[in-house]
């Protein structure tokens, strides 16, 4: 009787303690998935811009990587959705990663992030906006540009063409979206305050692979110089077509045209265009490592928005861990008191705003595709 007492005893104890070692070790379970950041991205993964989408894609997952090397008990857990870039796409893709808990995200284009900034406001969710248009941040207080806006690299365009080129005297091709409108708008503004003529201003349809009649329109202007505005293919049917007539005198666009997924379809009919671009420092410590790594995984080389598309989401990492307390409101004031923080871009930072802040380049084509810096 006195055994089977003893070991009722034992058992009674081994329960309890093994009972209690198990609720102290899933209570550190616990604590490490509360740990976890979690950020979702939205990217256009299939659409016209779907190798711009895999482009970022292939960024972010080699910043979280980085970043998880040196914050292992704060993980980042990266959570993606194809936003087709298409609004309701966009949207349905913000509702389904907002229900699994994310208040932070990575945004791939212009539109995603306008149709997004209402939510925003509305659920206190915080978003990266690799876009340029400039009234991108003004439509919420949560949407942060994490790429160069339209009037900066505008402004930038007009002064080189003005006081560098000496040219007075412009035509404007511009692509039919909001991010055509603002770039030209933008160009134009500062081109006539430098004393500059626009000639005429052209608009190409967005999907339109065949624009000679619209270049047509505008060489029979006779201008010393054109300003190109778009993006990926439709960009490069601007550029090859003009380049068919034979026009001699200086192209200047913006930075989409060095995005290989646009220089692809112009081969060496770029060379000689120039155009503005962030300047990507190879100095950086960790360039290198991310440079080899994006070339191994997409095939071709990064160029400075894939760079913007790395440090946004380890800026908004690092924002969301040093926040006390980590509230969206708390993570949405420590992003914006970043200033001159070292990255891959240069010295970035938001000045206590949210407009991105790095240095720019006037860069021209060269015939074997790379760019040649000729202004800082």
């Amino acid at each position: 009787m006195k055994k089977v007492i003893w070991i009722l005893v034992i058992v009674v104890l081994v329960v309890m303690f093994g009972g209690r070692a198990w609720y102290l070790q899933s209570q550190k379970t616990a604590e490490r998935v509360d740990n976890t950041i979690k950020i979702g991205a939205i990217l256009p993964m299939s659409g016209i811009y779907g190798e711009e989408g895999k482009d970022v894609l292939a960024c972010l997952k080699i910043a979280v990587d980085d970043f998880n090397r040196q914050h292992s008990q704060t993980p980042v857990k990266l959570s993606m959705e194809d936003g087709k870039y298409d609004s309701q796409a966009t949207i349905s893709a913000y509702h389904k990663l907002a229900g699994e808990g994310i208040k932070y995200f990575v945004v791939y284009g212009d539109n995603p992030s306008y149709v997004l900034a209402p939510l925003t406001k509305e659920n206190k969710t915080l978003v990266m906006g690799i876009a340029a248009a400039d009234n991108v941040t003004q439509l919420s207080d949560w949407v942060f540009r994490s790429w160069i806006s339209t009037s900066y690299s505008t402004k930038a365009l007009a002064d080189f063409l003005s006081d560098d080129l000496k040219i007075q005297n412009t035509a404007v091709m511009r692509i039919n979206n909001n991010y055509g409108k603002e770039g030209a708008d933008g160009f134009t503004k500062a081109y006539q305050n430098n004393g500059g003529k626009i000639v005429i201003q052209e608009t190409y349809p967005q999907d339109s692979r065949d624009v000679r009649s619209f270049v047509a329109k505008v060489l029979d202007k006779k201008p010393d110089s054109i300003v190109v505005f778009g993006f990926g293919a439709g960009l490069a049917a601007v550029i090859n077509q003009i380049m068919e007539t034979g026009y001699d005198k200086p192209i200047l666009s913006e930075t989409a045209i060095s995005f290989p997924n646009t220089y692809e379809h112009v081969a060496n009919n770029a060379a000689g265009v120039y155009f503005v671009e962030p300047i990507i420092d190879s100095n950086y410590q960790g360039y290198s490592d991310f440079a080899t790594k994006y070339k191994e995984q997409r095939g071709k080389p990064a160029v400075a928005i894939h760079g913007f598309s790395y440090e946004s989401l380890k800026l908004l990492a690092e924002a969301i861990i040093s926040s006390q307390p980590q509230t969206t409101e708390s993570v949405r004031l420590k992003l914006s008191g970043f200033n001159n923080k070292p990255t891959m871009v240069g010295k970035f930072g938001y000045d206590g705003g949210r407009e991105a802040h790095a240095p720019l380049a006037i860069k021209q084509m060269q015939q074997d595709g790379t760019a040649k810096i000729v202004k800082e």
